[in-house]
């Protein structure tokens, strides 16, 4: 299965520092982004002529970036054996600029996947071919991203097969322990421990009452090193009041 994500981030600084938090929280393989703040400098990322579009391997592995071409107004690139267009088409086109750029990406996109983002500045899709449309669902992210466009989610499944990923141990946030509550817990359920399957779970339940546990990501997809807690309240709060402004207005 293929993660995607796709934003237009409206060269704001915000939204593009919190694209690299969110494709971590939401195990994206491939971000398809258009008008972003700034351009990496990585090989999983490419862009094209202008800056205003790029296609970015994201994924905890990422994929390599094959075959990368850039044009006026896309880019594309083969990543997990498909290609990928991200296409930004700015509201100063004429309309001659916008056939042509139109016309070129037609003759590059047969039988491909691709995406064209922000046509006439308000409207952003994805596109996908006839091949894959049986393997591929959308849907719209109510995620917070500090731009004024919102984020489309892409999954593509099937037709490929993936090793099935090794369980990763449980592990506790030992330095938030909280020893009272880890003591009285067991102390209350001390019962329980009459076998060793008792045993085992009496532990658990007094770890799980004591201290959160850690997260069992890849390095590559743990959390930016200025992400926190609070930080991730604080765009959850911002997520409730967008949400509550939005019915207010209907």
């Amino acid at each position: 299965m293929i993660r995607l994500f796709q934003i237009n981030l409206n060269h704001c600084e915000a939204a593009q520092d919190l694209l690299v938090q969110t494709v971590r929280d939401l195990r994206s393989d491939v971000a398809i982004i258009s008008e972003p703040y700034r351009n990496l400098s990585s090989s999983q990322w490419v862009q094209n002529n202008s800056g205003k579009s790029a296609i970015w391997s994201c994924g905890s592995t990422p994929a390599q970036v094959q075959f990368p071409e850039s044009f006026n107004g896309f880019v594309r690139a083969k990543l997990h054996n498909y290609w990928f267009f991200s296409c930004y088409l700015p509201p100063s086109y004429s309309l001659g600029e916008f056939s042509a750029v139109m016309d070129e990406l037609a003759g590059n996109c047969e039988e491909y996947i691709f995406q064209r983002g922000n046509i006439g500045s308000t409207i952003d899709l994805t596109f996908v071919s006839n091949v894959l449309c049986p393997y591929a669902r959308w849907e719209m992210s109510d995620v917070y991203m500090a731009s004024d466009h919102k984020a489309i989610l892409c999954t593509i499944e099937g037709r490929r097969r993936y090793d099935r990923p090794t369980a990763r141990p449980q592990r506790y946030n030992t330095k938030r322990m909280d020893m009272q509550s880890f003591t009285s817990t067991l102390e209350q359920n001390v019962h329980t421990a009459s076998s060793a399957r008792g045993l085992l779970e009496w532990m658990r339940n007094a770890c799980d009452s004591s201290m959160p546990r850690k997260n069992t990501w890849p390095r590559e997809h743990m959390p930016t090193y200025w992400w926190s807690d609070e930080i991730a309240n604080l765009r959850k709060q911002c997520h409730i009041a967008r949400r509550r402004h939005q019915r207010n207005r209907v």
